[in-house]
């Protein structure tokens, strides 16, 4: 019976999603391409689409599709239809609380931030011959401020505008909180370009919040694998903290995904065992409990 309601949970989804909505190419960032008549022609940000499109992804793409007010992306080369792009999020989407997950997403490391930030003025303090690193990282520092406030838009505008001016050194974090605020702003394709930018540092204050951000949107665009190699990559660093037990979760999204339950079903158990009061451990209970 609750495989029934599923699978009718899932052909209500698609309806919304097929009739009577828009469905087009919002962002593209690479070499993306539309089948019509047996022949590929070029698929442009602001093309329509429909349910029995056929596109094509270069390498080093980025794509988005918005259907029914809704966002799909990818970001692996090869051939999609859109109407198996439609099943496969609906299905994706069914995993979990939304609005528990979102917390992790969304969320800054603030104790993070806080060592970062007391870092930078211990350097200040020892040396006056960072004048440039100085200057650059008031830009970091208003663009942080602008996030906290909830002014997204503002902030992607003061990180766009910095960029080119910044140094090698200053461009992952630049790129990070760009993905981020893209992603909050619910632009999921330019925030995955923006990652995509990014070799993170383990060490960096950032990289906790980049794992979850960069690996749930590789969830999000079919991209189970990467997600996993992500978190995994993570949990040998760290398995014990709160962001290690977001992590965990979502790693076991992408092992049911790939269709390893056994190891999915061991690593939600882990998640409870974890900290079973926490919003996220209950979630990963009440999946279980439905397994």
């Amino acid at each position: 019976m609750k495989r029934i309601i599923i699978l009718l949970g899932i052909i209500t989804a698609l309806s919304v999603f097929t009739f009577g909505q828009d469905m087009f190419a919002s962002f593209i960032d690479g070499e993306a391409y539309v089948q019509e008549g047996g022949e590929w022609y070029d698929l442009f940000a602001g093309d329509a689409l429909d349910s029995g499109s056929t596109v094509k992804l270069g390498a080093d793409t980025v794509a988005e599709i918005t259907a029914g007010g809704k966002k799909i992306v990818l970001d692996k080369p090869g051939v999609y239809k859109i109407k198996e792009l439609l099943e496969k999020s609906v299905r994706n989407a069914s995993w979990g609380d939304n609005a528990v997950v979102k917390k992790f997403i969304t969320g800054t490391n603030k104790a993070a931030s806080k060592t970062a930030v007391m870092g930078v003025r211990g350097d200040e303090a020892e040396s006056t011959s960072v004048e440039w690193l100085t200057e650059d990282n008031m830009v970091l520092t208003d663009a942080k401020e602008l996030i906290e406030e909830g002014n997204y838009q503002e902030a992607i505008s003061l990180l766009a505008e910095n960029r080119d001016e910044a140094f090698d050194e200053e461009l992952p974090e630049y790129d990070f909180y760009l993905g981020k605020c893209y992603y909050i702003a619910g632009e999921p394709g330019k925030a995955l370009a923006a990652f995509s930018r990014v070799d993170p540092d383990p060490s960096a204050e950032f990289y906790p919040d980049f794992v979850i951000l960069e690996g749930n949107l590789f969830l999000d665009s079919f991209n189970f694998e990467q997600a996993l190699d992500l978190f995994d990559e993570y949990l040998r660093k760290d398995n014990v903290s709160e962001t290690a037990q977001a992590v965990t979760f979502f790693s076991a999204k992408a092992l049911n995904a790939m269709g390893n339950k056994d190891e999915a079903r061991k690593r939600l158990k882990r998640v409870s065992d974890m900290n079973p009061a926490s919003d996220i451990g209950k979630e990963a209970e009440s999946i279980l409990n439905s397994f």
